[in-house]
Order: C-alpha cells, then structure tokens, then sequence
C-alpha cells in the first residue's frame, strides 16, 4: 500500500452512528469518482474502509439492543418492591405491578436454580427475546405445577380477540381497557403464581 493511504481503524475512535453515516456517505461519493474498472489498491483500500464502517455499525446496533443485566438478588429485590407497590394502588397500575412481580420473582427463581449469576448469562436468548414477558414459558421452564395451569387468555374490551398473557402488561401499561372478567381471571393467576414464587424464591 502507497505511503499516501493511511492505516485508519475506525474502531478505535468511538464514532457515533451519525458520524459513521456521514464518513460512509463520503466514502460511497469517493467510490463513484473511481473508475469501476480500475483495480488499485485505492480502490481496495476503499473497500475495507466501507466493510469496516459496517461491521462497526452493526456491532453498535447490538449494543444498542442488549438489554439491561439483571441479576438473581436484583430480581428478586424487584418481586418484592413489585409486590408492595402494587398493594398500594388500584386498578391497572396494580394488575402491573403484579405482573412485573411475578415476571422479576420467575426469572430470579430460574437464574438461582440454573447456577446462573445474571441475565446475561441465559444462553437460550429466546429466553428474553421474544419470550421475555411470556409467563407461560417461564412457568414453563419452572415446572410450576399443573394445578396452577397456564395463564388465561385475555381480551379486550374493544377488539374482542384472545390475546396471549405476555401481551397484558402492554395493555395495563397503556391504559387499554380489558374484558373486566377475563382481567379478573388473568389477575387471579397472577396471584397463585405470586403465593408459588413466594414460597420458593
């Protein structure tokens, strides 16, 4: 490589994604000034400059997306601020409590039983993603027993469609009205899986 093509590592100097687009937008202008059949080392060299600022942006697309760390006492102190909470309010924001609750005390319980330190060492991602919210799963991976049974399916008051349990905590969140007795059922389990947690955690 000439003297005149400097040896940049983009990696070391901590761009933010804006920058990145903007020295790739560069690079693509400089890249249409090059004759496409001239086979230089410029034209190389524009090419792992290129490749590199992808395989940069992605890794920051990762970071971007990884979820907070939780770990079993963390999780656990969660359960029980959940739970407290939820008992000093009414209504949705209760019903949400309650299920952030049961979620912190299944995923602590799990973490505690696996010899796992934090969430982040849950090899099974789909653990997290999508089935972060999924109590059935969760009580599934529990072997909670069957007496409990699965969450009940809920609807909601404008819609009508049976919507899975991982689901309620949006609607509580968004103040989206439920089926009052299908909410009732789903509070219910909620409960039993609490009393289970309880015993356990």
């Amino acid at each position: 490589m000439p003297d005149s093509l400097p040896k940049l590592d983009f990696s070391k100097l901590n761009l933010d994604r804006p920058t990145l687009n903007a020295i790739e937008q560069l690079l693509n202008y400089i890249e249409l000034l090059i004759h496409p059949e001239q086979k230089s080392e410029e034209l190389t060299y524009l090419y792992k400059l290129k490749n590199d600022l992808v395989q940069i942006k992605s890794q920051k697309s990762k970071l971007g997306s990884k979820m907070v760390p939780a770990d079993v006492r963390g999780l656990k102190q969660a359960f029980n601020a959940h739970k407290a909470a939820s008992q000093e309010t009414k209504g949705i924001s209760s019903y949400l409590l309650l299920f952030y609750a049961a979620e912190c005390g299944m995923k602590s319980v799990w973490l505690k039983r696996n010899n796992l330190r934090t969430t982040n060492d849950i090899a099974d991602s789909t653990l997290l993603s999508p089935d972060g919210h999924n109590l059935n799963r969760w009580k599934k991976e529990l072997r909670i027993s069957a007496s409990i049974g699965n969450a009940p399916a809920f609807s909601l008051a404008v819609g009508g469609a049976d919507l899975e349990v991982a689901k309620a905590h949006q609607a509580w969140r968004y103040g989206i009205r439920m089926n009052p007795e299908k909410e009732k059922e789903l509070v219910e389990w909620l409960e039993k899986i609490y009393n289970w947690i309880k015993e356990v955690i």
